[in-house]
């Protein structure tokens, strides 16, 4: 055998070996397949000779006919659908000689399904800080609307107005405001990353998700909530626990038409059991039939006229990242039944011993936050303390150069210049016993520095919108 000859016997076997469709196609659309890919062991998976067929109507005449005119490569796509996946197809035309072109077919479904599995993962990241930035925006307002309707309830209780109605309403806005609260705090939950795993309250984050939800099933059905009492915490981390309830949850939901909730339910249910916690999703919609429980958890499967089919499949992923189960049953009625296992957190971490400002007789005490209206707020429900107020961190600064008599350093964490972070770790190089007087309060921390700088210094943190309790709270352990 010549050299030559060894050359083109490897070149074919190299050729052969390829996942791709090599053939030629001529001037006329007829066509020759030189190197069929290995066969496909999907059942679905389209031929060689369907795929060929399909590229060739794709690019003949034109491409073709352009191709042998400009001498240059171009390229298209097809796709070829069947009754659960669609397969993508990459087509490269090149010229071969005056009459023919050579085109290279490449099943692009598997990258094409990595790209949209990355931009639903971008997605979510995304709806993550957008979600926080909501939070702390209502946090932010709902600071003065709370703190302003405490110091109003006084108010009316001693005037006129406490005969009447007066009482009532402000009653009635400070359940508005406290439900704002809620679902501000609810939707926190989603915002924070993943992190290091810890032990979790597993049933607040199920309490949370049920009720961001309700909206969504009340159309569809009643939303059933067992309450099996306490369960142990769980590893894992808020954020991913929270995705994964979500998402069992809204597909319950979506399984049940709108129109007749009184006949359907979703129920709910959390318990433990030995080294486990269980979570099971039931709903009275159409079932799962045993055919597409072995599908059901696959990606980009789906069974809905909208969506990608990736909702399961991430939960699937999220659930045996932190060690646990899902399977899919029968209900016991009809529907479908969604059972979760998750391993039981092992100590749960004693909550961390803030340090509380130590006071001196006078009880000063400095505000600092940009926001005008939560400054005000929050001096009118401190009354009759001396309050002194600084809405930077530049000007506070300036304030404590000159004046350090303060019980109690109220200090926002996020501000548009300069951070309260940046104003603790001034003051407590420059007058380290002031360090101990900070209490820190913030609308949503949502930021990597934020989160290590919390772990890492003792001081305490209050969660916006602050009430008078809250303050309260605080103030009596000044001289403690």
């Amino acid at each position: 055998m010549t050299n030559s000859e060894i050359h083109a016997k490897g070149a074919t076997a190299i050729l052969e070996a390829l996942p791709d469709l090599i053939a030629t196609v001529g001037r006329n659309g007829q066509w020759q397949l030189k190197y069929p890919p290995p066969v496909s062991t999907g059942l679905e998976a389209p031929t060689p000779e369907e795929v060929i067929t399909r590229a060739v109507a794709a690019i003949h005449p034109d491409i073709v006919l352009r191709v042998l005119q400009t001498r240059a490569l171009e390229g298209t796509r097809v796709l070829i659908e069947r009754a659960d996946k669609t397969f993508h197809y990459e087509i490269r035309v090149t010229p071969s000689d005056a009459d023919t072109v050579g085109i290279v077919v490449r099943d692009s479904t598997e990258l094409h399904q990595l790209r949209l599995h990355a931009a639903f993962q971008e997605r979510m990241a995304g709806l993550g800080v957008i979600a926080a930035g909501v939070a702390h925006e209502i946090n932010n307002s709902l600071t003065f609307v709370v703190a302003s309707l405490d110091a109003l309830a006084p108010l009316v209780s001693a005037s006129a107005l406490a005969t009447g109605e007066g009482p009532k309403l402000v009653n009635d806005a400070r359940e508005g405001a406290a439900r704002i609260t809620r679902i501000a705090r609810d939707l926190r939950g989603f915002s924070k990353p993943t992190g290091a795993d810890g032990p979790i309250d597993v049933k607040s984050v199920i309490e949370s998700c049920v009720r961001m939800l309700q909206s969504q099933v009340r159309p569809r059905a009643r939303l059933v909530v067992e309450d099996s009492g306490p369960v142990p915490h769980v590893m894992g981390s808020e954020a991913r626990l929270a995705q994964i309830a979500f998402n069992l949850l809204l597909n319950a939901a979506q399984a049940i038409p709108e129109g007749a909730p009184e006949s359907n339910e979703v129920h709910v249910s959390l318990r433990a059991n030995g080294s486990v916690v269980v979570l099971t999703v039931a709903d009275t919609g159409p079932g799962v039939s045993p055919e597409l429980r072995k599908r059901i958890f696959d990606p980009f499967f789906t069974t809905k006229s909208t969506g990608i089919g990736l909702g399961l499949f991430v939960t699937r992923g999220l659930i045996e990242d932190l060690g646990g189960t899902i399977t899919v049953e029968d209900n016991a009625t009809r529907g479908a039944l969604f059972v979760v296992t998750f391993p039981v957190a092992r100590a749960v971490v004693a909550p961390k011993k803030h340090t509380t400002p130590r006071g001196l007789p006078r009880r000063r005490v400095l505000i600092v936050d940009d926001e005008p209206l939560i400054l005000s707020s929050l001096a009118r429900l401190l009354k009759p303390l001396k309050v002194v107020t600084a809405n930077s961190v530049a000007s506070a600064i300036e304030l404590l150069t000159g004046d350090r008599e303060f019980d109690l350093i109220l200090c926002d964490m996020m501000m548009p210049d300069k951070s309260g972070m940046d104003l603790f770790e001034t003051a407590r190089d420059r007058w380290p016993e002031l360090a101990g007087r900070f209490v820190f309060m913030s609308g949503g921390v949502y930021t990597d520095r934020a989160r290590e700088f919390l772990d890492r210094v003792d001081n305490m943190l209050l969660e916006k919108p602050l009430t008078r309790d809250d303050l309260l709270s605080v103030i009596s352990k000044i001289d403690g």
